[in-house]
């Protein structure tokens, strides 16, 4: 015989929080992007100890500060140092943000980060409009007569050993975690809040390319426009999943093309 009152059924289940707020997924976005920056930190620290240490046969001393400093500059564009520090800092920074979904006891963690299965006709859809806008920034730039390929991310390319730790790192670690904190966490709360749908697609657009500030005016104006159309389509989707596949066909075809001229 069940003897529970419709009080004590619903103290059984701890009633759910909605997501963080605006200024709560800000404040927790600034310090998952600080934590990010801290454990890449480390990683340059790591390679730059091996790197002097390689040099001076195990013995520090023998080494100028100048030395110290043109060894740390060497390795800003470091192919093998990007794809390490990106694994580590993406899986590290996913896994704060679960951390942060579950600690807020709001909505589950799938549909919080609208990890929601698509239609084939949708992810197909969304990867048109992904080729679509590579295709328009190419051409854009072969008529201003710019390269295709920021110098940066060539000297990247072409100073890595591991090329498919690389490929790994730009193709899949990059535009999860990208995807996972910025359409995902940070969008849901933002959403929420007096700026609405649009605004938060602006915000996070924004947020987005200032992030890649290792680019020029230009390339960050690509990676805006492609964060307004990969918050749209979160939004009309309501899945997170083909921003993710939209992303990971931006960045293939990037490698692609530094693959292409470092081959040619």
């Amino acid at each position: 015989m069940n003897t529970s009152t419709p009080e004590s059924a619903m103290g059984a289940h701890e009633e759910r929080k909605p997501a963080w707020g605006a200024w709560a997924s800000i404040g927790l976005g600034v310090v998952v992007l600080v934590v990010m920056n801290v454990v890449q930190g480390i990683v340059f620290l790591s390679f730059v100890a091996f790197k002097t240490l390689g040099q001076a046969d195990g013995d520090l001393q023998t080494l100028s500060p100048q030395q110290v400093e043109d060894v740390a500059k060497g390795l800003e564009n470091n192919g093998d140092f990007f794809a390490q520090a990106t694994w580590v800092s993406a899986l590290l920074c996913i896994g704060l943000i679960v951390l942060l979904v579950n600690v807020r006891r709001g909505p589950p963690l799938d549909e919080y980060l609208a990890l929601r299965p698509v239609s084939a006709t949708t992810l197909l859809r969304a990867l048109t409009l992904a080729f679509a806008v590579v295709l328009f920034w190419d051409g854009l730039s072969i008529l201003l007569d710019r390269s295709i390929v920021p110098d940066v991310l060539l000297e990247i390319y072409g100073s890595a050993h591991s090329v498919w730790l690389l490929w790994g790192a730009v193709v899949i670690a990059a535009p999860v975690f990208e995807e996972i904190f910025f359409r995902g966490f940070l969008l849901e709360g933002l959403r929420r809040s007096r700026l609405g749908s649009g605004g938060a697609v602006v915000l996070t657009a924004l947020s987005w390319a200032a992030l890649h500030v290792q680019y020029g005016l230009y390339e960050i104006s690509l990676i805006f426009s492609l964060g307004l159309a990969l918050g749209w389509v979160r939004l009309r989707t309501r899945s997170l999943y083909p921003t993710l596949a939209m992303h990971s066909l931006v960045n293939l075809v990037g490698i692609l093309q530094m693959a292409g001229y470092w081959f040619y």
